[in-house]
Order: C-alpha cells, then sequence, then structure tokens
C-alpha cells in the first residue's frame, strides 16, 4: 500500500472512517437501500468496493507510469491515478445497475464529505514517510532533510484538507442542491493542488506540456467542479426519487405496489364474474 508500512496504516484507517463517514451521510440524505425486487439490499457497499479495488489498482499503475516507472508495493500510490481509477469504478458500477443511475449526484456529494475526512489521513501518511519532498526553501513551514530545508508537500495538503473537511461539514449543517458538494470541492482542490505541484522538484515529478500528471487532473477537476456548481444551483440534478427505479422510470417500490393492486382487482373480479354466471345458471 505504499513506501513504507507507516503509510499503508494511514490509508487503511482512512478507508474505514472514510467508509463509516459515507453510510452517515447517505443515511442523513435517506436514500433508500433496496434491491431491483422492492426488498431491503444494501448496494452502497457494493459500489464503494468498486470504487476502492479500481481506485487503488489505478493509483498503482499511474504511479508506475508516470512517477515511479517500477511496478513493486515498496513505490507510492498517485493520487491521480486513485481519483481516476475510482470515478471509473463509480461510473461503471452505476452503467452495470441503471435502477440507481439517477442517484449518482447525491452519492457524489455524499461520498466527497467521507473521502475528505479520509483524504487528510491519506496525506498524513505521505507527511510521515516525507514521500512527497518539494523544492528547497527558506519557508518557516519547510522540513529539514539531510540536504536542507524543503517544502513537504503531503503536509501542505494535509493542512489543506483538514481546513476543507471543516469548511464542507460546516456548509452540511443545511441542505444544499444536489451537486453542491462535489461541486465545492472541484473549486476548492483543483487550485490549491495546481500551485502546490509547482513546488516539486523536476528531478521526482516529470512534467507533460509543462505540468505534472496532477496539474492537468487539477485543470480538470476545477472545470468539472464549476459545471457541476451551475447545474445544482439551476435545478439540474435534483433528485426526485431517492430509491431505484425500474426500466420505465416508474419508483419500484410504487411499481410493485401497483401491480399487487392489479393482481388483486383481476382476482376479485374474477370471482364476481363466477357469482355472476353461477346466478344466470339458477
Amino acid at each position: 500500500l505504499g513506501p513504507t508500512p507507516p503509510f499503508g496504516l494511514l490509508v487503511v484507517i482512512g478507508i474505514v472512517i472514510g467508509w463509516h463517514l459515507i453510510l452517515k451521510q447517505i443515511e442523513k440524505r435517506e436514500i433508500r437501500l433496496l434491491g431491483a425486487d422492492g426488498k431491503p439490499k444494501d448496494w452502497v457497499r457494493d459500489m464503494m468496493w468498486w470504487t476502492i479495488v479500481t481506485g487503488m489498482i489505478t493509483a498503482k499503475l499511474f504511479d508506475t507510469v508516470f512517477y515511479s516507472h517500477e511496478l513493486s508495493l515498496r513505490t507510492g500510490l498517485s493520487s491521480t491515478g486513485g481519483f481516476l481509477g475510482a470515478t471509473a469504478g463509480y461510473i461503471a458500477y452505476f452503467h452495470k445497475h441503471p435502477q440507481y443511475k439517477h442517484l449518482r449526484m447525491i452519492l457524489a456529494d455524499a461520498c466527497v464529505l467521507g473521502v475528505s475526512v479520509a483524504w487528510i489521513f491519506g496525506r498524513m501518511g505521505c507527511f510521515v514517510v516525507h514521500d512527497h519532498k518539494g523544492i528547497a526553501t527558506d519557508f518557516m513551514l519547510g522540513i529539514d532533510f539531510p540536504d536542507g530545508r524543503h517544502h513537504d508537500l503531503g503536509f501542505y495538503e494535509m493542512a489543506f484538507t483538514a481546513v476543507m473537511a471543516a469548511f464542507l461539514y460546516f456548509l452540511n449543517r443545511k441542505p444544499r442542491p444536489v451537486g453542491f458538494f462535489i461541486g465545492v470541492v472541484g473549486i476548492l482542490y483543483g487550485p490549491v493542488r495546481l500551485f502546490l505541484d509547482t513546488l516539486r522538484p523536476e528531478s521526482t515529478d516529470a512534467r507533460y506540456a509543462m505540468l505534472t500528471p496532477a496539474q492537468w487532473g487539477s485543470i480538470a477537476f476545477t472545470v468539472f467542479g464549476v459545471w457541476t456548481l451551475f447545474r445544482a444551483f439551476s435545478g439540474r440534478t435534483k433528485v426526485e426519487h431517492l430509491g431505484p427505479l425500474d426500466a420505465e422510470g416508474n419508483p419500484i417500490e410504487i411499481a410493485k405496489a401497483g401491480n399487487a393492486a392489479k393482481a388483486k382487482s383481476s382476482s376479485s373480479g374474477g370471482k364476481t364474474s363466477g357469482k355472476k354466471k353461477k346466478k344466470k345458471k339458477r
């Protein structure tokens, strides 16, 4: 899970805490955990496993291709690769389970609130092992290394994420339009990460068209955040039903109730017809 055991341990702690907080936010939003048959089903846990597994795999592959150039458990994980992989897993899950597709954005809001706290532990792991050593500096928050003082980007991002998470939970005290939180995270985190990567030495973080892979990802995330906030405030992400839908777009529990009523009506109609026939015979 990373360069040294402390990093991996903190990542696992972050995942566990983030998982718990996401479930709390889903409960707060009253999202109905029902299967396609209308029976209780905790499908959100399946969705989260899809995102975690794909995120971890692509985080390692992205690091191998663009950073360490070595596929090993001793090398790090790329956060950009992790975000891309988790997003791909998230989209793939809803593609495979279209009955929940209309809940993507409201679930994304719940997820970013949990992930914002989990990310603190992830970056804490980076800081503990100092695997994001920046360029030399005399800045008071720099860290003293054997070759002098340098920026520690793991520390900077950990501190920023702690402030951002606190701000998000402050905003979460009141109802917000669907998509609001994923949009806010985009416009907050994207520009900060874009700046922080300017403090990375080119010897460890190669540039592609003058920017690191994370910087290109940050630009895309910022644009996505602005677009999502616009859609949220224009009401385009509003969710009408918090449970699964059938192939025709009808709430599954209502469709089941309707089918039951039709069956009952048909049954009672048959009995009535039978009685009428009996009367005629008499």
